[in-house]
């Protein structure tokens, strides 16, 4: 039996022959589309940007060593920005007195405006980028930069929050080392007054450091059989030897008087720290600003209307042409 093959002519001649079918479709969807589009409801994006000053205040340095350092602080504070907390200070700010008045309200306003809050640090930069969404435009852009606001005002928190920490860390270890200090010199006072003792152990007990530290700053670039190493080797011995004749209560005076020195250098040190860690608690200064507030949105981000029209008129065109070929 012989097939006939359709030209693109007899396919024209089909379209238009159902040209009335093919524009019913296209209207037809067109129009269910356009009903869905305006069932949406709209929904608006905006963003506000700050930036980190890490290390900027003195408190940054104060904390170095005596914190956990973070991998990538900048994707952290990221999360911080997400958190509850932030939005708990968000909505102190559009409410003030909620919290008091309907602690069960508070919490809702905060579950409602946590979901639409997001932060995403900007690549290679010390730049977070937040970004609220919602239905109302005008809402979104204050709820953005709100919650800027309570981010730089949770983190000042933050800061001086473990800023009064290492200041009573250091006020402790201060009070202890003062004790210790005390201690070791009045033993010192006590032997020099009695006269148990000439200070020749304490004499000694300094040579012996110095002349181990000068060996372990030869020992990295000289062999043992060098004569240097082995002049200090033969000293160091001597002086070791000396020490060990010494009379109990020479070493036991060598042993106070190093310990009132090394106290009497950690306490010198505490009593910096201390001055530090009290500037630090008293600064006023986040480490973090708005460097860019967000506007309010002309448009929605969703639904996208001249995108779904454009494919509401490509899917009524297709069907359009599929039941003008089959019927």
């Amino acid at each position: 039996m012989a097939q006939y093959e359709l030209s693109l002519s007899d396919y024209w001649r089909i379209l238009r022959k159902r040209y009335r079918l093919v524009l019913g479709c296209i209207a037809g969807v067109l129009l269910v589309t356009m009903f869905y589009l305006e069932r949406q409801t709209p929904i608006y994006q905006a963003s506000a940007k700050i930036k980190l000053e890490q290390g900027r205040t003195m408190s940054a340095g104060l904390f170095t060593g005596m914190q956990s350092y973070y991998e990538n602080p900048i994707a952290t504070e990221s999360r911080v920005i997400e958190s509850r907390l932030v939005t708990e200070g968000v909505v102190r700010r559009l409410h003030p007195g909620l919290y008091e008045k309907d602690p069960e309200q508070f919490q809702r306003l905060v579950d409602q405006i946590h979901g639409g809050i997001s932060a995403e640090a900007i690549t290679e930069t010390n730049i977070i980028q937040i970004t609220a969404n919602g239905s109302d435009p005008k809402r979104v852009a204050q709820r953005a930069n709100l919650t800027a606001e309570a981010y730089i005002e949770a983190n000042l928190m933050d800061r001086n929050k473990q800023a009064r920490k290492v200041r009573e860390f250091v006020e402790a270890q201060l009070v202890q080392t003062e004790i210790k200090l005390r201690t070791a010199e009045e033993a010192v006072r006590l032997m020099q007054e009695q006269g148990t003792a000439t200070g020749m152990g304490a004499v000694l007990q300094n040579r012996v450091t110095e002349l181990q530290t000068q060996l372990t700053n030869l020992t990295p670039r000289l062999t043992d059989q060098h004569p240097d190493v082995m002049r200090l080797r033969s000293q160091l011995s001597q002086v070791q030897s000396q020490l060990q004749a010494l009379p109990r209560a020479e070493l036991e005076f060598a042993r106070l008087s190093r310990e009132r020195e090394i106290n009497q250098k950690m306490y010198g040190t505490l009593r910096e720290r201390l001055e530090e860690a009290r500037i630090a608690e008293a600064e006023k200064v986040p480490d973090a600003s708005i460097i860019e507030l967000a506007s309010v949105p002309s448009s929605p981000i969703s639904p996208r209307k001249p995108l779904g029209l454009s494919i509401g008129l490509l899917l009524g065109a297709i069907l359009g042409c599929v039941l003008a070929f089959v019927t």
